[in-house]
């Protein structure tokens, strides 16, 4: 499938483009931005992982915010597939010495089947849920290929 908002021609497969290290650069809640907020609070910015299943098996990504030595948040789960425009995952597990856990919607509604994805680029990946009457946006740009 297509993404509404490209790229027009890719020679590197969905999943292939996926693969790699984001940084979370746009998070918004109905509307308000939440980033700022969350920045402030770990200390520095966000990034998420997406590893190749093969490789690690049971734990194909992680979502990192702060360092332990602060305040913290850490989450790892299986991915399973991409589907059309949606990351079917397996769950999440959020690290229990966390300070705080900015993405538990992600992982405990039983609404979300998985995370949709508006765009799909080398350098960027657009998410967009609608959970518990509220609808978050989360923008990576990514940092790292695999």
């Amino acid at each position: 499938m297509k993404y509404e908002d490209g790229p027009c021609i890719s020679f590197r497969s969905k999943e292939k483009r996926l693969l790699g290290e984001w940084s979370l650069k746009y998070f918004t809640v109905d509307g308000q931005d939440s980033l700022q907020y969350w920045n402030n609070y770990f200390g520095n910015e966000c990034t998420f992982t997406f590893y190749d299943w093969s490789d690690l098996g049971d734990f194909p990504y992680a979502i990192q915010w702060g360092d332990t030595d602060g305040n913290y948040y850490r989450v790892t789960g299986g991915r399973q597939h991409l589907d059309d425009n949606v990351l079917v995952i397996l769950g999440g597990q959020e690290d229990p010495v966390s300070t705080a856990f900015p993405f538990s919607f992600l992982w405990v509604s039983a609404n979300l089947d998985g995370w949709p994805i508006s765009r799909l680029k080398y350098d960027e990946v657009w998410f967009q849920f609608d959970v518990n009457l509220k609808h978050y946006e989360l923008h990576l740009e990514n940092i790292k290929k695999f």
